[in-house]
């Protein structure tokens, strides 16, 4: 998201085959990770709403980015900020880094009661109003930080879960219910997520046009995903695993009325209870929902790998994913790197793009598809490429004849 502070400055004229670029460049790298992160997340936030399941490499492709992509754009965030802050660029000012804080954490406010409900810009928000603290640190108070977030931030969600209200719910003051869906109850908990942006921070005062340190951060982030698979595998064979698995590994709801444990959607509860096929009420339905996935605050749910579950096996390996990618993107020669040109633009103007996505992903997503669309899975997956295609083509667009997004233009202008 830190790429907005910076305009972009694509090199398309280098012949080196190196994947570094000019001192005070664009780092193409950079750019490239977070236009995969982009395209993950509209990944995840398109819902195949089809009658056929995906299945096999499909399936696989489509659940791949879900917690995945948001932790890399995320992480990239300190990446950019810190690559800023050490160019001693105005952008990474304290002052102006506590504007762009306020009107991130506004927007994404506003975003959230209004018209997406998943929106992450105010969680970057506050990352901003805590970057001039966060910039000052050393590595080693960073590195205190990101495992805060990583480790204990899980462990402190576990202490707390169900002890705090979310936004909107339990009779609390808007102010305070904010503040908890903000650092502990939301769905991107800064208690958790400050980790990632510490790490990334960390990351981002390497020397990221080396070769070697991207090869080091490839190897790095690999390794961290076999230690933590490793790891789990052995704990399972151990008999100890977390009882979270059974919720984050099926479908989204699960219910019957004679509790024969059969899974359903949360469209087909709705289009049961429509049609009168179903007689609870909503209430009955939220009380036996709790209780079939009613699960003691236990600690083996920290191991828990599931999307979102916030939990140090998930923290762990999705860091790790975030860094090996960065590492894959910095090897990029140069040559292949403009080949990726488009996916470099589009992570250049990361708040326009992410401001996009959002009609994209919702009324472009129902007017083309449809709520209840018989549309095959394949049928289902072009919509969905053509449509990152056509996201990627704005963005390209919009780099090469303005230069940077506008979204980019109006928050500098507002932040100065």
């Amino acid at each position: 998201m830190t790429a907005l502070l910076d305009r972009p400055q694509l090199d398309e004229g280098t012949q080196s085959s190196a994947p570094s670029i000019k001192p005070g460049g664009r780092i193409h790298g950079i750019d490239i990770a977070r236009g995969i992160a982009l395209l993950g997340m509209m990944t995840v936030h398109v819902f195949i709403t089809g009658n056929q399941e995906p299945t096999g490499i499909t399936a696989w492709l489509l659940q791949a980015p879900s917690g995945q992509a948001s932790v890399l754009f995320f992480v990239l965030s300190g990446v950019s900020l810190s690559v800023i802050a050490g160019r001693g660029s105005a952008s990474a000012d304290p002052a102006v880094l506590r504007r762009r804080g306020v009107i991130l954490l506004l927007l994404g406010l506003l975003l959230s009661a209004t018209a997406w409900s998943a929106s992450i810009l105010e969680h970057y928000g506050v990352m901003f109003l805590l970057a001039p603290w966060l910039l000052r640190l050393s590595r080693r108070s960073l590195a205190i930080v990101a495992a805060f977030g990583m480790v204990l931030g899980p462990t402190v969600l576990l202490v707390l879960e169900g002890q705090t209200p979310f936004l909107g719910q339990g009779g609390v003051t808007w102010p305070a219910s904010v503040v908890s869906s903000l650092w502990i109850d939301g769905t991107y908990p800064l208690v958790v997520w400050v980790g990632f942006f510490a790490l990334g921070i960390i990351l981002g005062r390497l020397d990221l046009r080396s070769s070697k340190t991207a090869a080091q951060l490839l190897a790095t982030g690999l390794i961290g995903v076999a230690l933590v698979t490793a790891g789990l595998f052995g704990l399972s064979r151990a008999g100890i695993e977390s009882p979270r698995e059974k919720i984050f590994d099926e479908s989204p709801a699960s219910f019957s009325e004679d509790g024969d444990g059969s899974f359903i959607t949360e469209e087909e509860f709705k289009r049961l209870k429509e049609s009168g096929e179903l007689t609870f009420t909503d209430d009955e339905f939220e009380k036996k929902f709790d209780k079939d996935f009613e699960v003691d605050r236990n600690p083996r749910q920290l191991l828990s790998t599931g999307s979102h579950s916030n939990e140090i096996g998930w923290t762990l390996r999705a860091s790790s994913i975030a860094v090996a990618i960065l590492g894959v993107t910095l090897l990029l020669p140069g040559a292949i790197q403009r080949v990726f040109t488009p996916l470099a633009s589009l992570g250049s103007i990361s708040l326009t793009a992410y401001l996009l996505h959002i009609p994209f992903v919702t009324d472009g997503w129902d007017w083309i598809v449809g709520q209840e669309s018989t549309m095959s899975t394949n049928g289902q997956i072009g919509v969905l490429l053509a449509m990152e295609a056509a996201l990627l083509t704005i963005g390209w667009l919009i780099v090469k004849t303005m230069g940077m997004g506008p979204a980019e233009r109006l928050l500098k202008s507002l932040s100065r």
